[in-house]
């Protein structure tokens, strides 16, 4: 019993965090804020498990939401296999992160699979995974990209690394490219 009580806690929390509908109570959209100086502080560690957790949401949210997956959620899904397949295979030189900007709830609206490689120096950008919910009128992507920068801008030696990113997928290479 204590088991099912501490698991629904669990569930509830993850789930408030994470699957949230696009609009507010009122009917506008949500809007997310970030803090220029602190970019970093929307940017955070969580295990692999939690991930897998939030990801687990998302699909099932996408799988039993509609009767027919679009090509937006397709997307979603083909990523979700990706990062699963990847967790699985975690090493300790990976890092996982859910990026979550001030907004009128605490939401994950990215999620973020990155590895050191101190042979060469670099932060590498693996996967990146966007809430079903998040559309780009509520917060652009690029903040994204300005908050990973600023992660590692403290740290000696080490440089950001999108190629890995850019060669599987296309979008963030000609989203943040081109800006």
């Amino acid at each position: 019993m204590r088991f099912i009580v501490l698991r629904l806690f669990f569930f509830y929390f993850i789930l408030v965090k994470s699957l949230k509908p696009m609009g507010l109570p009122n009917g506008n959209n949500r809007k997310y804020y970030i803090d220029k100086k602190n970019r970093v502080d929307d940017l955070k560690l969580i295990t692999p498990s939690k991930m897998s957790f939030i990801i687990k949401h998302w699909e099932n949210n996408i799988l039993q939401t509609s009767k027919e997956i679009r090509i937006e959620d397709k997307y979603i899904l083909d990523k979700i296999d990706l990062m699963n397949d990847y967790i699985k295979n975690t090493t300790r030189r990976d890092m996982f992160f859910a990026w979550m900007p001030k907004s009128v709830y605490n939401d994950v609206i990215f999620l973020v699979i990155c590895d050191i490689n101190m042979e060469a120096n670099s932060f590498n950008i693996i996967y990146i995974l966007h809430s079903p919910y998040w559309e780009e009128k509520q917060i652009k992507s690029i903040h994204l990209k300005y908050a990973l920068e600023d992660l590692i801008k403290d740290i000696d030696d080490l440089d950001l690394d999108l190629t890995y990113l850019y060669e599987n997928d296309k979008r963030y290479k000609l989203d943040w490219l081109v800006i």
